[in-house]
Parts: structure tokens; sequence; C-alpha cells
């Protein structure tokens, strides 16, 4: 949760979420706008999750849409990708 924090407070404070990709280890672009936050630090031999969220930048809402791991991380992006491109890609995106 420290780096969804991490991650809104710098939405907050208007730093574009491309800005925040580049700046951020835990931030991974997932394609159509949706991006992962990884758990970082993790205990030896644990299995990451994945926080996969979508910032609309026309009504500045973060959308948190699914938690996954890294096994199942193939099929969570094409179902979160049909999510937001059905309720929520933006018309420009």
């Amino acid at each position: 949760m420290a780096n969804l924090d991490r991650y809104k407070s710098a939405l907050d404070s208007g730093i574009h979420p491309e800005q925040i990709k580049k700046e951020n280890t835990f931030v991974h672009n997932e394609g159509k706008g949706v991006v992962s936050i990884t758990q970082h630090p993790l205990r030896k031999g644990a299995h990451p999750l994945r926080l996969y969220v979508y910032p609309c930048l026309t009504t500045h809402v973060l959308h948190i849409l699914f938690i996954g791991d890294k096994h199942h991380q193939e099929k969570d992006i094409q179902t979160i990708h049909n999510y937001v491109k059905k309720n929520l890609q933006e018309p420009n995106a």
C-alpha cells in the first residue's frame, strides 16, 4: 500500500503519469493507460503482487482495477485491457 500511496501522492501533486513511470521502479506500463504498481520490498522467496490501476487524465480519478501476481500476469493484463476498453478508456487514448 505504501507504493500506491506514493503513486497517488505524485498524481495529486500534478506529476503526469508518464513521468511517474520514468522515475519509480515500482510502476510499470501495461499498455492502454494501465499501470501496475509492484510490491517492494519483498520477503525472501515471496512472489510480488501487482496492483493494476488506471489514472484517468480527464476526470482526475485513479481507478483501482485488479490485484494479481507474476504467474498470472499475461491473463490479468488481457482481462484488464478488455475492461478498460469497454468502460474507462478516454476518447483519444
